[in-house]
């Protein structure tokens, strides 16, 4: 099922494959950029422990010129990924609409008004943040992971080796966090979308309410969901609370390995004092594709939760 939805989703995505192709390619330039610099960095600290700045300037100015260029770069994709979201919703929702017409009334007295409110509406808008982050964020985090790893292997294929002992701990840190916030979030949907339909029903017969005093009942009602609502929040708050800064102190432990044992290597010539510096950058790099693999496994299972609602109607027979 979650494929499935994956699929269908990717459907829509693929009418505006031009927008997604020049998001996706600005995305992926902005990450090399980003990566090339430490290279310079390198070479201009092994030139000036070796006494040298003949060349100092041409290194300097390639650094300050990749750096703009990945500013413009991470612009043109930030802008290009929003717009492209936009799109997809666009077309999603007047799907969602059209869809809703074509319906029987035998399917809106089985189905709360407040629940296609919240479907059509909150439901769709989910899928728009997923799409925004898998252009803008997910895709140049696999880069940055691919071709670090590739530059750091053949500056020091020992060094790395040990960078990337902490590495399966983290896969196993995103895999149970993935399993346990995905059930938060399918249980999450339901309830706002319970609480919608009850506010949508008392505010439209307010009327009839306050002539059978039901007032209170109703009230009672609200707050069950609401705390319930609130529950699974903090219960997601507190899944986050526990995993990421668990991924960042790996990350630390990490670097830590690559400046004491690197160190160590310095120490007995072994290592160049640039190849120490470019490791410690290249393993800084790494911090941000772990954390957006675990922000693309949360923002998938909250975007099939919210999907499987919304397909929901669009597959029910008129």
């Amino acid at each position: 099922m979650v494929k499935r939805l994956g699929r269908r989703l990717l459907g829509y995505v693929a009418r505006r494959w031009k927008l997604a192709t020049a998001s996706l390619l600005a995305s992926l330039a902005g990450s090399a950029a980003g990566l090339i610099a430490p290279l310079y960095a390198r070479n201009a600290v092994n030139m000036l422990v070796e006494g040298s700045i003949e060349h100092l300037w041409f290194y300097a100015v390639m650094i300050v010129t990749l750096t703009v260029v990945q500013g413009l770069l991470s612009f043109a994709t930030n802008f290009l990924s929003q717009y492209l979201a936009q799109r997809v919703v666009y077309d999603l929702r007047n799907e969602v609409y059209r869809h809703l017409q074509e319906l029987s009334l035998g399917f809106y007295k089985r189905v709360d008004t407040g629940q296609l409110v919240a479907r059509a509406t909150s439901d769709v808008e989910v899928s728009s943040r997923f799409i925004r982050f898998t252009f803008s964020g997910f895709a140049s985090a696999i880069l940055t992971l691919a071709l670090a790893l590739y530059i750091m292997v053949s500056l020091n294929p020992l060094l790395t080796a040990y960078s990337l002992a902490p590495l399966p701990l983290m896969f196993v840190l995103v895999r149970i966090f993935t399993k346990k916030i995905r059930a938060v979030f399918e249980r999450a949907r339901e309830v706002y979308g319970q609480f919608t339909s009850h506010l949508t029903e008392v505010i439209g017969g307010l009327r009839v309410v306050r002539a059978l005093n039901a007032s209170n009942y109703l009230l009672s009602r609200f707050l069950s969901m609401n705390e319930e609502y609130l529950a699974l929040t903090l219960r997601a708050a507190r899944l986050r609370a526990l995993t990421w800064p668990s991924v960042g102190m790996l990350f630390s432990l990490s670097l830590l390995i690559v400046l004491w044992i690197g160190g160590s290597m310095l120490v007995r010539g072994e290592i160049r004092v640039g190849d120490l510096v470019a490791m410690s950058l290249y393993v800084g790099m790494m911090v941000w594709p772990f954390i957006a693999l675990g922000f693309f496994a949360t923002m998938y299972a909250r975007t099939v939760a919210a999907l499987s609602r919304v397909f929901e109607i669009l597959d029910a027979e008129p």
